[in-house]
């Protein structure tokens, strides 16, 4: 199993040039990612589909730093494309829709870098092998649990069932509560 690992970190790692935008960039970057994340699917569209929403719970579990850094990494925080500006009255647009770019590796790696206060050069040497194996360390555990929620569930997890309330029969009223140094309703004074 330690070989798995260290195959999924390699992988994650070759993904970083294609960026994990959306399923199609899993199909071109890194279809070995498909292979390990989601083997038994139907097609390739459907394994890169069920991979990709693995990847993303998967970046979701982790602590913000992590989260933040590593959807900057793989460019997952670009903003969408705004859509069309509306004709005017000729009939002609004012503005040309445009797709956004994905930045370049580098520039997402000093995106990533800029999360924690490091430069995108020290993000790549020193803190991108850590954060990618957290996040093959998550991907792993969702796969081999079976589990592809957000935040998951703790090992041992067992639902919790309330115990049975006793018994009508073993009911026993309280013992009057008695006067300790209050004051009476009589006079207003404590008793003595």
């Amino acid at each position: 199993m330690e070989g798995e690992g260290a195959r999924l970190v390699a992988l994650l790692r070759e993904a970083i040039d294609q960026g994990l935008r959306g399923p199609g960039d899993l199909i071109a970057g890194a279809p070995g990612l498909i292979d390990i994340i989601a083997p038994h699917s139907s097609d390739q569209i459907a394994g890169a589909d069920r991979a990709h929403s693995i990847i993303r719970a998967s970046m979701q579990a982790l602590d913000s730093d992590a989260r933040t850094a590593l959807r900057a990494l793989y460019g997952l925080d670009r903003p969408r494309p705004k859509p069309p500006a509306p004709p005017d009255r000729q009939g002609q647009r004012k503005s040309t829709p445009r797709r956004t770019v994905l930045l370049t590796a580098t520039q997402r790696r000093a995106a990533a870098g800029r999360v924690i206060q490091r430069s995108g050069i020290t993000w790549q040497r020193a803190y991108e092998t850590i954060y990618l194996t957290d996040l093959a360390a998550e991907i792993l555990r969702r796969v081999r649990t079976g589990d592809d929620t957000t935040h998951g569930r703790p090992r041992g997890w067992m639902p919790y069932e309330p115990p049975p309330p006793p018994p009508a029969a073993s009911f026993q009223p309280r013992a009057p509560e008695r006067n300790r140094g209050t004051s009476t309703p009589d006079t207003g004074k404590p008793e003595a």
